[in-house]
C-alpha cells in the first residue's frame, strides 16, 4: 500500500494523473480505508483533494462506461473517507477532507456536464446520496463538525458546495435535524467571524442565498428557522458595512436592497 501511494501522490504531483490511471487511483483510495496509518492519513490528507479535482476537472463520455464506472468508484470510496474523517478531529486547520468533500458535490465540474450534454450529472446525486445515507449520516457529522470546528472551513466556496448539498439532499432523503442543524451552525459560525474581509464577496453572497433557500425550504416545518435566517442576515449586513474593505462595505450597502425587497415579502 505504501509503494502505491507514492506512485499516485508523484502522479498527481507531476500532473500526469489522468482518468486513464484511474484503475490505481481507486486501489489507492480503497488501501486508505483498509490499511489506517499514519502514511494513510497523510496519503488523504495531501492527495485526495487533488485526485477529486484530477478526475472531475475532465470531461468524460458518458458513454466510456469502464471509465465511468471506476470514476464512480473513486468518488464513492473519497466520500467514505470523508465521512469516517468527518468524526475525527483535524490536525491542521485547513481541513483537505472537507474541500475534497465540496469539489465532489461542485455541480460545475466538468465531468458532471448537465443531461443535454454527454455529461455525467447523475453521479453528482448519487454521491449526495450516499453521503446522506443512514449507514453514513453524513450531513449529521457535517451540522456537528460544523459547529465544534468552524475554523476548519476557511474557504468558504466549500461551505457554499456543501450547502448545496444539503439543500438538494433534503428534497429527497430524510436527513432529520441534520439541515436545520448545518443552517444554524452556518450562521453561527459566519457572525463569529473577525474578519469578513477574508472572503470573497461573491461566495459571501451565495453562502447567504444558499442559507436562505434551505432555511426557507425548512421552515415548512420549522417555521421560527426563517426569522432567525432573517435576523442573521440583518446582522451579517451591519458587520458587512463596518467593515474596514470598501468592497465589503459596498457588498452590504447590496445586501440592504436586498433586504428591504425580501420585507416586502409575505413570509419575511
Amino acid at each position: 500500500a505504501k509503494q502505491l501511494w507514492i506512485e499516485v501522490g508523484e502522479g498527481v504531483d507531476d500532473k500526469s494523473l489522468t482518468v486513464f490511471s484511474s484503475n490505481k487511483v481507486l486501489s489507492a483510495l480503497q488501501c486508505v480505508i483498509r490499511c489506517p496509518c499514519k502514511e494513510a492519513q497523510r496519503f488523504s490528507d495531501m492527495y485526495m483533494k487533488p485526485i477529486v479535482n484530477a478526475i472531475l476537472d475532465q470531461q468524460v463520455d458518458r458513454n466510456e462506461k469502464d471509465t465511468n464506472k471506476t470514476i464512480a468508484a473513486i468518488l464513492r470510496t473519497s466520500i467514505d473517507i470523508a465521512t469516517k474523517e468527518l468524526t475525527n478531529p483535524c490536525n491542521t486547520k485547513k481541513c483537505s477532507t472537507l474541500e475534497a468533500l465540496g469539489s465532489i458535490f461542485d455541480k460545475k465540474k466538468a465531468y458532471y456536464g448537465d443531461s443535454e450534454s454527454s455529461g455525467n450529472p447523475q453521479v453528482r446525486v448519487d454521491m449526495i446520496m450516499r453521503f446522506g445515507h443512514s449507514s453514513h449520516k453524513g450531513f449529521h457529522h457535517l451540522a456537528t463538525r460544523i459547529a465544534q470546528s468552524p475554523s476548519e472551513f476557511t474557504n468558504i466556496d466549500t461551505l457554499h458546495f456543501l450547502l448545496l448539498a444539503t439543500l438538494d439532499a433534503s428534497f429527497v432523503l430524510s436527513l432529520d435535524e441534520a439541515p436545520r442543524r448545518i443552517s444554524r451552525a452556518t450562521m453561527d459560525h459566519l457572525l463569529g467571524e473577525d474578519d469578513l474581509t477574508k472572503y470573497p464577496t461573491q461566495y459571501l453572497y451565495l453562502v447567504r442565498h444558499d442559507l436562505q433557500r434551505l432555511c426557507k425550504k425548512l421552515s415548512l416545518s420549522t417555521p421560527q428557522l426563517m426569522s432567525e435566517f432573517n435576523q442573521f442576515w440583518r446582522s451579517l449586513t451591519l458587520k458587512l458595512i463596518k467593515s474596514e474593505s470598501q468592497q465589503h462595505k459596498l457588498f452590504g450597502l447590496k445586501e440592504i436592497e436586498y433586504l428591504i425587497d425580501a420585507c416586502r415579502l409575505p413570509e419575511a
